[in-house]
């Protein structure tokens, strides 16, 4: 692997091996270029402690780029339960461009609260149709290619939410 620029190839790696040890986070995503490749492009947010760092979230482009999908936010379990997701899940908003949306893709309860304090709101499972399929539920790696179309998960109250925020024109 081969990191430019500012990034310590170290730290990328340490934090990918962390996100691997998460379930609840899209694998093809976590891996050390793209983690620094969202931060270098100014997409991510991240905390250091020392040369670690022990909190990230990006905005991840879609095929629409009108639409990011605000996703892979985590915060080392240590410094949990003082406000940094909160900090970076705020400051990450603002490197939302204009005239764009947003969305995350969850079942994680204080995922779905942090964005609904922050503005999201929780679409209804009939009103999926609102983000097109291909960027909210075709980079799940929850389910196989085949199972994607008849996911059993979407829209449902017991499987993902979908929240979204859309700027004003």
């Amino acid at each position: 692997m081969r990191i430019d620029g500012n990034g310590d190839n170290d730290s990328w790696e340490r934090l990918s091996k962390k996100l691997s040890d998460e379930t609840d986070l899209l694998g093809m995503r976590i891996v050390p270029e793209n983690l620094f490749r969202s931060w270098e492009s100014k997409k991510a947010v991240i905390r250091k402690k020392d040369e670690d760092i022990i909190a990230y979230v990006s905005l991840w482009e879609t095929e629409h780029p009108q639409w990011f999908e605000l996703g892979t936010l985590w915060v080392d379990t240590i410094h949990r339960g003082r406000k940094i997701s909160s900090d970076i899940f705020c400051e990450c908003l603002d490197a939302q461009p204009e005239n764009s949306g947003v969305f995350i893709i969850t079942h994680e309860p204080r995922v779905i609260h942090l964005g609904t304090k922050f503005g999201f709101v929780e679409v209804s499972p009939e009103d999926w149709l609102l983000l097109p399929w291909e960027v909210t539920c075709a980079p799940c790696d929850r389910l196989s290619e085949e199972e994607k179309q008849s996911c059993p998960f979407r829209g449902t109250r017991e499987g993902c939410t979908l929240l979204y925020i859309k700027k004003e024109q």
